[in-house]
């Protein structure tokens, strides 16, 4: 079986190794940059332990079980349905409890008994305390994998007893090259804006969102030269996936502040509008900008949350409306860092 993705294929070769060898440690934290497949990659992980003959043959009884979704010693731990159909944005003490009880019992199938827990990070304190007491006694051949790209929102209790996997960054020709694969218009755009996350790149490209930030950027625009309103433009907006709209914006930061850095010659997350974005960028204070980066990384903490999305919106655009300089604007970001 070759690596679910190209640019896997020697950290892949590391984890067959790994598997064939007997070696296989208690506990696995696979982190990397989002949007470059580390689950797909823990699920192939995961099948070469559950197959008989430890190849992830396809044809095996445990394979066949697996890739069913039936195997009895295969646990999945993620975000739980709500009795109103809603998915709960936390992964809470119960369904830890009642993992750590399905592998302290003995392998239905005389094999590995295994966990795939995603995403880590979304575990309440309460959950995180739980599992660590699996980890402090794990049973004999047990394997927890967990999957996050946020790595230092676990608690360091539990990072220290993970032996803990990076899946390193997608290099641009092997990303580009992929997307281009895969359909996608303008692939070294797409790679550029994620930021090097090639199936965040093909999401956004399959969504039709790429293809809106000419637009958007316009409408950032009028909101700092005051010929639109933050109000405005958030009720235009509310209609996009809000972490959407959060990556838009930072982009657009992150791409402001290179080009006051550098002078004009940094690589752009946005490379097709530099133009516009050099336009935009005249005269804001790059200390603005890095504080306005503050707010953003905020943000996208509270789109995991209940929060209103217009009013999100609303409130990372009004900084715009104040030019992202003097008493107006500072009282704004500082609303933004306190909530």
């Amino acid at each position: 079986m070759s690596a679910p993705y190209p640019w896997q294929e020697d950290l892949w070769a590391r984890l067959q190794e790994l598997a064939g060898g007997a070696r296989v440690p208690h506990a696995l934290l696979l982190t990397g940059p989002a949007g470059t497949g580390k689950l797909a990659l823990a699920r192939a992980f995961i099948g070469l332990l559950l197959c008989e003959s430890a190849t992830a043959c396809g044809h095996c009884h445990g394979c066949v079980q697996y890739r069913a979704g039936s195997h009895p010693d295969f646990h999945e731990v993620t975000f739980e349905e709500t009795d109103s159909g809603t998915l709960r944005k936390q992964i809470v003490v119960d369904q830890i409890r009642d993992v750590s009880a399905e592998i302290a019992l003995t392998s239905r199938q005389s094999g590995w008994k295994t966990v795939l827990l995603h995403p880590a990070d979304a575990m309440n304190v309460n959950a995180a305390n739980s599992l660590l007491k699996t980890l402090e006694e794990p049973p004999a051949r047990s394997l927890l994998l967990l999957v996050t790209h946020r790595p230092g929102a676990l608690p360091a209790t539990i990072r220290s007893r993970c032996q803990q996997v990076a899946v390193p960054r997608v290099a641009a020709e092997q990303g580009i090259a992929w997307l281009r694969e895969q359909g996608v218009a303008n692939p070294e755009v797409a790679f550029a804006f994620t930021g090097g996350s090639p199936l965040r790149a093909l999401e956004l490209a399959g969504s039709g969102f790429l293809q809106q930030r000419g637009e958007m950027l316009q409408r950032l625009a009028a909101v700092r030269q005051r010929g639109a309103s933050a109000v405005t433009v958030a009720g235009e907006w509310e209609k996009l996936a809000l972490h959407d709209v959060v990556d838009f914006l930072d982009a657009v930061t992150e791409d402001l502040v290179r080009l006051v850095q550098t002078a004009g010659r940094g690589e752009l997350r946005n490379p097709d509008l530099g133009n516009a974005l050099k336009t935009l960028g005249e005269g804001v204070d790059l200390v603005a900008l890095h504080r306005y980066r503050e707010a953003l990384r905020e943000g996208r903490r509270l789109v995991d949350g209940s929060v209103n999305p217009r009013l999100l919106i609303e409130s990372l655009l009004l900084p715009w409306a104040a030019g992202l300089a003097g008493t107006v604007a500072e009282k704004m970001l500082d609303r933004l860092l306190d909530n």
